[in-house]
C-alpha cells in the first residue's frame, strides 16, 4: 500500500526491498545523501559568461580549446554554446543563430499564379 501511494504501482520489488533495508539501519530522510566529487552542473551564469568572452574575443576559437580553458566536459560546453547562447559555428567561425523569417514574397508570388490558373480554369 506505501508504494502505490509514494511511487505508483509500477514500483520494483527490489526497489522496495532497499527502501525498506534503508529505513531499517535507521535513514528516515528522503532526501539524497550529498556526494563528494565534481559537481553535476558546470552550467552556471559565470561559465556561460566566460564562455561568451572567450567566443568574441576570437571568433575561431574551436570548442576543445574552449573546453580546455574552462575545465568543463565537452557535453556542458556544447550545451552552453548551442543552448544557453544560442551560437552556431558558420565557416569556422561562431555566429549568432537569428530565427529563420517566413519568405512572404514568394508566398505572394505562388498565390497569385494560382489565382491565375484557376480563373484561367473556369473560363
Amino acid at each position: 500500500m506505501i508504494v502505490c501511494r509514494i511511487q505508483g504501482p509500477c514500483t520494483i520489488f527490489c526497489t522496495v526491498t532497499t527502501w525498506f533495508n534503508k529505513y531499517r539501519r535507521g535513514r528516515l530522510s528522503l532526501e539524497d545523501n550529498t556526494r563528494s566529487g565534481r559537481p553535476s552542473d558546470a552550467v552556471s551564469p559565470y561559465v556561460i559568461a566566460a564562455v561568451e568572452k572567450l567566443i568574441m574575443e576570437d571568433r575561431r576559437t574551436k570548442v576543445l580549446e574552449i573546453v580546455r580553458t574552462m575545465k568543463i566536459s565537452c557535453g556542458c560546453g556544447e550545451i552552453i554554446i548551442h543552448d544557453h547562447l544560442k551560437i552556431s559555428k558558420v565557416s569556422t567561425r561562431w555566429v549568432p543563430r537569428t530565427p529563420k523569417k517566413p519568405d512572404c514574397s514568394r508566398s505572394g508570388v505562388h498565390s497569385h499564379i494560382i489565382s491565375r490558373v484557376l480563373g484561367s480554369l473556369h473560363v
